[in-house]
């Protein structure tokens, strides 16, 4: 017996007992299929209607967590959608500094947990779209958090990245013009800009700052190594170790003044006159540095 046998207001008291049981399961069975029907129509329309896209307190809140990151514009596709889960796909265009990215990610919601499988959300795969070749720079770290499914450092990885960049970029600019005659930028053996700084009368030290850069928990930071050439005959006269000491008295300088006053107040320094040795040679390119000193 089906509903349709029935009238759509049957009198219940003129039904048997074996028709009012039939009745009462196909009526439980018809409200658990609307029930189901409903409730996978609001799934629907949570994932593709207006509110499937974060909304703009939400986009502030993650604005707000990646410090320095601007989130310009979302847009997603569902993937998959069925009774236990929807897979999405969501494309983000970042604004990081004054740079363009763009962020791609793959999200798994789990409504009914099945096979093991919590209710929740899952990150399946993320990847970064961005208009420079960084391989050579970040790249390694980068491909780690993407194993690790870590959206968050890798965009902390490209900020301070570009952060990094950007700070250099500004200073050697800075100093190459302020003092033309006593500061030059050389790229040493591993691809990092050095200043090469310098006084311009015969016989003095040089003063090569490499400014490169390291990784601390999951942050691009400048790592500044300082070397210095001399002529023996400047090293000789140098009783009181002023330029072998120079390196660690530099490192103490980026400790308390900051990398900008720190580099300033060192070509102050050398360009100002120091010990002249009479009688001395030029300083040869390929003189030994006398030593090295690196930011901790």
């Amino acid at each position: 017996m089906d509903l349709a046998d029935f009238e759509e207001y049957p009198d219940i008291s003129a039904l048997s007992k074996e028709e009012l049981d039939e009745f009462q399961k196909k009526n439980a069975e018809t409200i658990a299929e609307l029930e189901k029907d409903i409730k996978l129509l609001k799934r629907k329309f949570k994932q593709f209607g207006p509110g499937a896209l974060p909304s703009p307190e939400l986009r502030l809140h993650e604005t707000m967590k990646l410090t320095g990151v601007t989130i310009e514009n979302i847009r997603r596709e569902v993937l998959e959608l069925d009774d236990n889960h929807c897979t999405k796909e969501f494309y983000l265009d970042l604004q990081v500094l004054d740079r363009k990215v763009i962020l791609i990610y793959k999200l798994l919601e789990i409504f009914n947990p099945v096979e093991g499988h919590s209710e929740g959300s899952k990150l399946l795969w993320f990847e970064i779209k961005f208009g420079e070749n960084i391989n050579g720079a970040i790249g390694g770290e980068i491909v780690k958090a993407a194993d690790n499914l870590a959206i968050h450092s890798t965009i902390s990885l490209l900020k301070t990245y570009l952060q990094w960049q950007k700070t250099q970029d500004h200073a050697i600019e800075k100093f190459t013009k302020s003092y033309p005659n006593n500061v030059s930028v050389i790229v040493n053996e591993r691809g990092n800009r050095c200043l090469e700084i310098k006084n311009p009368k015969p016989f003095r030290p040089v003063f090569t700052l490499e400014w490169g850069r390291k990784f601390v928990n999951d942050r691009v930071v400048p790592d500044f190594h300082l070397t210095v050439q001399a002529h023996e005959k400047l090293v000789a006269a140098d009783t009181k170790n002023i330029l072998a000491s120079s390196p660690e008295v530099f490192q103490t300088m980026l400790g308390s003044l900051g990398a900008d006053q720190a580099i300033e107040t060192l070509i102050k320094v050398v360009a100002t006159d120091g010990v002249d040795v009479q009688g001395s040679q030029e300083v040869k390119d390929n003189s030994p540095p006398l030593a090295s000193s690196s930011q901790q």
